[in-house]
């Protein structure tokens, strides 16, 4: 987009969803959002910056939001809201191999940001009241 509002394009063109919260992929040529299906339901998705490839990355049980990339971009970090407590989770960039890394009914809130090195993560978590910030690591031991 120019400075004067022109030239902006919609990588998106969806009627129904709302697209929300973008990330861009560390090599520049992805982009990670929540959105939100046709029941209101929603969930992670990824799709190439020119606006071709999109893929649906979570579903079932939850609401996922506030995706983040790992510093190589092999994982992705997000929060998912499980029966009223929030979890925060790790998976590949492909959608597949889902990690939970604090424990059920945690209270996690996000988005969640990585170490450079990739290793590690911190997030804010409410506990009695109070929003703290927590470090875990990205297999999630301490």
């Amino acid at each position: 987009m120019n400075a004067d509002g022109t030239g902006q394009r919609n990588v998106t063109s969806t009627s129904t969803e709302l697209d929300q919260y973008p990330v861009w992929s560390p090599d520049g040529t992805q982009i990670l959002y929540t959105t939100s299906d046709e029941e209101d339901l929603p969930h992670l998705e990824i799709i190439n910056a020119d606006g071709s490839g999109r893929r649906r990355l979570t579903g079932g049980a939850g609401a996922p939001y506030g995706g983040t990339w790992s510093p190589d971009g092999s994982r992705i970090a997000f929060v998912r809201f499980e029966e009223n407590a929030p979890r925060l989770y790790t998976m590949a960039a492909d959608g597949s191999d889902v990690v939970a890394l604090t424990p059920e009914g945690s209270a996690a809130i996000g988005p969640a940001s990585w170490s450079p090195a990739g290793d590690r993560l911190v997030f804010s978590s409410v506990e009695n009241d109070v929003i703290e910030l927590y470090v875990i690591g990205a297999d999630g031991t301490g």
